[in-house]
């Protein structure tokens, strides 16, 4: 069973709400991967979707984050619509998608990859250079990753270390909105449900 989640982020601006009206997702074939869903997911809020593979929840997260086309049905992201706002939605919403390796290039340390997230200035971080760095390092790492050393290779990281982490530096510091796909992927029930709460906590 795959899950993922959606994060309704208050920050500082206003919660903004998603909604889904009858939405359908067609297939390169002409079927359908995702059909008739509908549901509301209020601002502040943290809702997470399971499914086995296949079952378009990845598709389902692209569409309502404005980076995957529907074939009926109407998406609202904080009272814009789909497609007519897709520049707005994008903007205000991220998603990190579902890698075995979360992404991460395995021959670099966590010290390494937070720095380039920060020199390559990815939404929500300032580019820092020396003590700033230093601070910034801390203050991605310190909410979620306070077990791991910053001198671990990524390509030691446990699945549960990778999710944290994939989520402190991809999506949390960046948008109002946030998709994480296969976030429980390979983590044991008793941390995946801690996983859930601590996303729940931040949203609220």
């Amino acid at each position: 069973m795959s899950s993922a989640g959606i994060v309704q982020s208050v920050r500082e601006d206003e919660p903004i709400g998603v909604s889904l009206r009858d939405v359908s997702i067609s297939t390169r074939r002409g079927g359908f991967v995702v059909e008739g869903i509908s549901g509301d997911i209020p601002g502040g809020s943290f809702a997470v979707l399971t499914g086995s593979a296949g079952t378009g929840h990845s598709a389902l997260l692209l569409a309502m984050t404005g980076r995957f086309k529907i074939a009926s049905g109407r998406i609202e992201v904080g009272g814009h619509s789909l497609p007519e706002d897709q520049r707005w939605v994008r903007r205000h919403t991220a998603i990190q998608l579902s890698e075995a390796d979360g992404g991460f290039d395995g021959g670099l340390r966590v010290r390494e990859e937070v720095q380039r997230a920060v020199l390559l200035g990815r939404p929500g971080y300032q580019q820092a250079r020396g003590k700033q760095m230093a601070q910034r390092l801390n203050e991605i790492l310190t909410p979620w990753c306070a077990d791991i050393d910053p001198q671990t290779l990524l390509g030691e990281l446990t699945a549960w270390q990778r999710a944290r982490l994939k989520i402190a530096l991809g999506v949390v510091p960046a948008a109002r909105v946030v998709a994480i796909d296969g976030i429980g992927n390979g983590i044991p029930e008793a941390q995946k449900h801690q996983l859930w709460q601590w996303l729940a906590q931040w949203a609220q």
